[in-house]
């Protein structure tokens, strides 16, 4: 049997999957391999990673990477990966993934809520209609960041009442996290906030315009009569997602916080 190395990138982590020539996993995770994130110093901190993992090295590697959806970042990320000194390998999206994820070869509609957020619909093998996936400057509704971003604004423009203001300077040092949006890290340190607050009765007004955010932007071309999710911010806001889904007349489907096992269970019917 041949070995594989499947890989599941998004904003924030990456997990993978190694299946070895007896079909034994070993699942672990490692920092994002955004395309954003590689420089020399990334490159040369992953190349000594995967040297200590060099029995991988030779598996069939299908990487399936959040920013990887242009066919240019398709080619960039297959070179980059060469060069950390994986032998073979197919780059897909992390829109792909989900896709295989919920839907398997089944047509329906599926949205990313993560560190960032994207919908799309899915014939069974590709995406044919992607609506968002705008990047965090320009979009992200619904997202671990747009969440941050309306508690961060809300703040700064002294929108919080007495409780919501104590309950986040219990959880969050704000003027820290100024500095760190100051210093570049925007996307970064908003994208936390989600799971550092959590889902507090306190803060669940935020949640909810959150996802009501991405549903009047995302719904303005299609709406999608039953809506399957992946990402961390689905799965821990699915009460909240449930509800606002139930404003626009649309039927929640699966909830997948990491897609990663599903894939790999799928991978059969999907590789080529």
């Amino acid at each position: 049997m041949k070995e594989y190395l499947i890989a599941d990138s998004g904003g924030t982590r990456t997990d993978w999957c190694f299946v070895d020539a007896n079909g034994e996993r070993i699942s672990f995770s490692t920092e994002s391999y955004h395309p954003v994130n590689w420089n020399d110093a990334f490159l040369q901190r992953i190349t000594a990673y995967w040297k200590s993992r060099s029995e991988m090295l030779n598996a069939e590697v299908h990487f399936f990477g959040s920013g990887c959806f242009n066919s240019s970042k398709v080619v960039e990320m297959g070179e980059l990966l060469g060069r950390v000194g994986f032998k073979e390998v197919v780059v897909k999206s992390d829109l792909h993934g989900a896709g295989i994820a919920c839907l398997g070869n089944n047509h329906g509609w599926v949205a990313i809520l993560g560190t960032g957020s994207v919908l799309f619909e899915w014939n069974g093998r590709d995406v044919i209609k992607l609506i968002g996936g705008k990047g965090h400057l320009h979009g992200d509704e619904g997202s671990g960041f747009y969440f941050g971003k309306i508690v961060y604004e809300a703040w700064c423009n002294k929108a919080l009442t007495e409780e919501q203001l104590a309950f986040v300077r219990s959880k969050l040092n704000l003027e820290d996290l100024r500095k760190r949006i100051l210093a570049g890290e925007e996307k970064f340190a908003l994208a936390t906030i989600s799971e550092i607050l959590g889902t507090n009765e306190i803060i669940a007004h935020f949640h909810q315009q959150n996802i009501r955010a991405f549903c009047a932007s995302h719904f303005n071309e299609e709406v999608p009569e039953k809506l399957h999710f992946v990402g961390s911010y689905a799965h821990y806001n699915r009460v909240y997602l449930q509800q606002i889904l139930e404003e626009f007349k649309v039927q929640m489907g699966n909830v997948i916080p990491k897609p990663i096992e599903l894939i790999v269970e799928r991978t059969a019917v999907h590789i080529d």
